[in-house]
């Protein structure tokens, strides 16, 4: 079973980020705008930090 979750999602911009789990019980970080994986994590906690820091980067 999966489950999204988007964070701050800006009034409807879809640069948010799914996570899910894969067959394996791993968190995988999808970004939501261009379907890129951010990568596949151990713990809830890192996946969240994971794309909280690819939302720091800039784009490019």
């Amino acid at each position: 079973m999966g489950r999204n979750v988007v964070l701050r999602d800006h009034m409807g911009d879809p640069a948010g980020y799914a996570i899910t789990y894969d067959e394996d019980r791993r968190f995988v970080v999808m970004r939501l705008h261009d379907g890129a994986l951010v990568g596949r994590f151990d713990t809830r906690v890192a996946a969240i930090a994971a794309a909280e820091a690819d939302r720091a980067l800039p784009p490019g």
